[in-house]
């Protein structure tokens, strides 16, 4: 009799470490705080991992062949078909929405990698897709918070003046009516470009408050004039608060409130005096 003896060592290791392979990708695949499905060429949905239930409230059933495009307001499905993810092979953080089983909106970020056999054929896809609901909230809610300081900040009646290492950020409207500037045209300047409304040793005083200021001091009451578009003068009682970002000063406001009325009240004390 002959006896052939194959060494299949190797191919016990490989076939191993494929199974171990498969084993490590599927418990990724399950445990995943994102929702992951799979789609055939078809684009009808032929896997998907627990945290898809969960998130869109489907089961088994509801999934299972169903077409991906149900899953998309229609609007939206035509926003990710505009992007021909088929073409490129992928498609990374496209913000969109999703509907759940109780026909909730759901703001998610999608990414979608197409799948190919070896003759470059499309075989499906796959989808990976977080819920950003909660990150859309607070964006919002941001949103509103800036809103509602931007009607703050223009309807008072002090002057507000927002600047970063002199370069002017901000100003309020009733500051803009004031000196009859309009915003785009100081936006980007350096404070002591307003020579025409802070003249002379006036400004003098500013630059040096603000000098003082962005070494973290906090600068009240002092006084300067102010010259409007009508070429009037104004004293106003300024100050500076420094805004910081954890220890570090990002930036200055300035205030000023107007003080002519009081002013030549106390000089016609003064005279009758």
């Amino acid at each position: 009799s002959i006896g052939l003896i194959n060494d299949l060592s190797r191919v016990k290791i490989t076939e191993r470490r494929l199974i171990e392979s498969e084993e490590k990708y599927k418990t990724i695949f399950e445990n995943s705080a994102v929702a992951i499905m799979l789609t055939d060429e078809n684009e009808k949905i032929i896997s998907w991992n627990g945290y898809t239930e969960k998130m869109l409230g489907f089961n088994k059933d509801d999934l299972y062949l169903k077409n991906v495009k149900n899953l998309y307001p229609k609007v939206e499905w035509e926003k990710i078909r505009s992007e021909n993810i088929r073409q490129k092979g992928m498609q990374h953080h496209l913000e969109t929405k999703i509907i759940t089983k109780s026909n909730r909106l759901l703001n998610v970020d999608l990414s979608i990698s197409v799948l190919k056999d070896f003759s470059g054929s499309i075989v499906g896809s796959i989808g990976i897709i977080k819920d950003n609901s909660e990150q859309k909230k607070i964006e919002e809610e941001l949103i509103k918070s800036k809103n509602k300081f931007r009607e703050i900040f223009d309807a008072t009646s002090d002057f507000l003046l927002y600047i970063e290492k002199e370069i002017i950020f901000d100003i309020n409207q009733t500051a803009l009516e004031l000196i009859g500037i309009e915003k785009q045209e100081i936006i980007g300047k350096n404070f002591s470009d307003l020579k025409t409304v802070f003249p002379d040793e006036n400004m003098k005083n500013h630059l040096e408050a603000i000098t003082q200021a962005n070494c973290g001091k906090k600068i009240t009451d002092y006084e300067s004039d102010l010259k409007s578009k009508n070429e009037n003068i104004y004293r106003f009682l300024f100050a500076i608060d420094p805004i910081k970002e954890g220890n570090e000063i990002k930036g200055l406001l300035i205030r000023g409130k107007d003080i002519t009325q009081r002013q030549r009240a106390w000089q016609e004390l003064l005279k009758l005096e």
